[in-house]
C-alpha cells in the first residue's frame, strides 16, 4: 500500500507569492496520484495550479509537486496528497497558512500509512518443487492434449498469420482505475477506426447487463465524468465481450450466438447499421454450465482479439473447450478447433499471436500459466509464466494487441500488464 511523507508538514507563504507543496510516495504497484483540498479533489485545468509527478527510485518511489499560483486568502487550509493502489488509499497532510500566522508547527517528517514490509528471504518465497505425480493441476507435459478441427460446419478457411511468437514474461500490475463491481470487464479498441476513438474506454455491469457505458478517455472514467450510454438490443450474458475495429461483440442472453453492434452511429440510427449474428455449433446455454472455473463468473461466451484477428472460446456439453476464429466483417466462421481440454479445471483463458493461454487459478495471490496451445499448428507449447494477483478475484483477462498489456478486472480493479515475448 502507499506510505506517504511530507518533510513540510506545514508551509507559511505570503499572498500573490507562490507555494510549493511536495510529497513522497512509496508504492508499488504505481499508485494514482492527485491532491484534493477540503473541499475535494483540486480540478488540474485551472490555471491556478501546476502538479508534476517525478519516479525517482524505479517502480517504487515518486515524487509529486503541487505549485499554487498567486496565494489569495481563500487558498489557506489544509491540503492532501492523495496516494491510491490496488491494495489502498493514503492521505498525506500540508497545511498552509499566512506568514504572519503564530501557531505551533509540528517539528519532523510526517508519515502516513504503513511501511513496506521487511525484504524476506529467497528461500521463503520459493515454495517445494512440486512432484507431478501427486499434482494434478500440474498436469506436467499436457501429452494427452489434442486441438481437432472442429467437423460439420461451414468454414471459410484459416488466413495467413500475421504474428507469431510465444510470451516470457508478464509484468507488475499497473492500476488503471476503480468500480464498485465484482464482475465487469473495460474494453479498449486495439484496431480503432480513427484516431478519436483510439483512446475511448467501454465499460459494462453485471447489474445492469441492458447497456455499455462509453468514455471518450480513461481519465474521464477516472474522474467520474458522465458517460455515454449505449442501450443494447438485447441483454448481454456474462462478461466475455469485447470491442473491435468499432463494433461490440457480445454473447445475448438466453441466446446461443454472438452479436456484432456498430458503436459508430448515434444513439437513434445505431439499430439499422451492421447488426450480425452467428450461432455457435454446440454452445448450449441456460445451462449453468459456464466456461471457466465454477463461480468464477457466469460466461458462455469468450473473446479475444490479436494481431491476427477476432477469436471466441466457449464449453461444449461434454465441457471440452471450442476456440473459433471468426471474420468481423460478415461474422463467419474462418476456422475452428475441438480442444481435449477441461475449461473448468481454468480460471482464464486468452489468446496472444495465434497462441491460447490457459491460467490456472484466479483466486490464488499468483496466477500460473503452464498450458499453451499454438492453434495455427494445433500443438501444446512449454511455458512457465506467473504474475501476480492483488485481489485475488480476477473475473477478466484480456489481451491487447496494441499495447501488448493483459487487461485484468480484480474486484473492480481495473488493472494491466505488460507482457514481453
Amino acid at each position: 500500500p502507499p506510505l506517504v511523507r511530507v518533510r513540510a508538514q506545514v508551509i507559511k507563504i505570503r499572498q500573490n507569492n507562490i507555494a510549493t507543496l511536495e510529497c513522497e510516495v512509496e508504492a508499488y504497484p504505481k499508485p494514482d496520484m492527485h491532491w484534493e483540498s477540503s473541499y475535494g479533489r483540486l480540478d488540474t485545468k485551472l490555471e491556478k495550479y501546476k502538479i508534476t509527478e517525478e519516479e525517482y527510485r524505479r517502480d517504487y518511489k515518486f515524487r509529486i509537486r503541487l505549485k499554487i499560483l498567486k496565494m489569495s486568502s481563500s487558498d489557506y487550509g489544509v491540503y492532501y496528497c492523495v496516494a491510491r493502489n490496488t491494495i489502498n488509499t493514503t492521505r498525506g497532510i500540508i497545511n498552509v497558512r499566512d506568514n504572519n500566522d503564530k501557531s505551533v508547527e509540528p517539528k519532523g517528517t510526517g508519515v502516513f500509512g504503513k511501511p513496506a514490509p521487511p525484504r524476506p528471504q529467497y528461500r521463503s518465497l520459493c515454495p517445494p518443487e512440486i512432484n507431478c505425480d501427486n499434482c494434478p493441476r500440474a498436469n506436467c507435459g499436457y501429452s494427452g492434449i489434442e486441438a481437432k478441427p472442429l467437423t460439420g460446419i461451414g468454414i471459410k478457411g484459416m488466413p495467413p498469420r500475421i504474428a507469431e511468437g510465444v510470451i516470457g514474461a508478464v509484468g507488475i500490475a499497473v492500476f488503471k482505475g476503480q468500480m464498485d463491481d465484482t464482475y465487469g470487464i473495460w474494453m479498449q479498441d486495439a484496431s480503432p477506426k480513427t484516431e478519436d476513438t483510439a483512446g475511448k474506454l467501454w465499460v459494462t455491469r453485471s447489474t445492469d447487463t441492458s447497456y455499455i457505458y462509453e468514455y471518450a478517455q480513461i481519465d474521464d472514467f477516472v474522474q467520474q465524468k458522465t458517460p455515454r450510454v449505449i442501450k443494447l438490443p438485447y441483454p448481454f450474458q456474462g462478461n466475455g465481450h469485447i470491442v473491435h475495429d468499432g463494433y461490440f461483440f457480445y454473447n445475448p442472453y438466453n441466446r446461443s450466438s454472438i452479436v456484432r453492434l456498430d458503436l459508430t452511429h448515434s444513439e437513434g440510427t445505431m439499430y439499422a447499421y451492421g447488426r450480425l449474428e452467428l450461432e455457435l455449433p454446440r454452445l448450449r446455454v441456460n445451462t449453468g454450465n459456464y466456461l471457466y472455473t465454477p463461480e468464477h463468473n457466469f460466461n458462455y461466451v469468450d473473446f479475444d482479439v490479436d494481431e491476427n484477428g477476432l477469436w471466441v472460446i466457449y464449453g461444449t456439453p461434454s465441457n471440452g473447450t471450442i476456440v473459433m476464429k471468426v471474420d468481423p466483417n460478415d461474422m463467419t466462421a474462418e476456422y475452428a478447433w475441438d480442444i481435449t481440454v477441461d475449461h473448468h479445471k481454468y480460471g482464464e483463458m486468452f489468446v496472444a499471436r495465434g497462441v491460447l493461454y490457459a491460467v490456472h487459478s484466479i483466486f490464488d495471490s499468483t496466477m500460473n500459466i503452464s498450458l499453451a496451445i499454438d492453434l495455427y499448428l494445433g500443438k501444446p507449447m512449454s511455458v512457465s509464466l506467473s504474475f501476480s494477483n492483488a485481489y485475488r478475484s480476477v473475473t477478466m483477462l484480456r489481451y491487447n494487441c496494441m499495447t501488448k498489456e493483459l487487461y485484468a478486472w480484480d474486484k473492480g480493479s481495473l488493472l494491466a500488464y505488460q507482457v514481453r515475448y
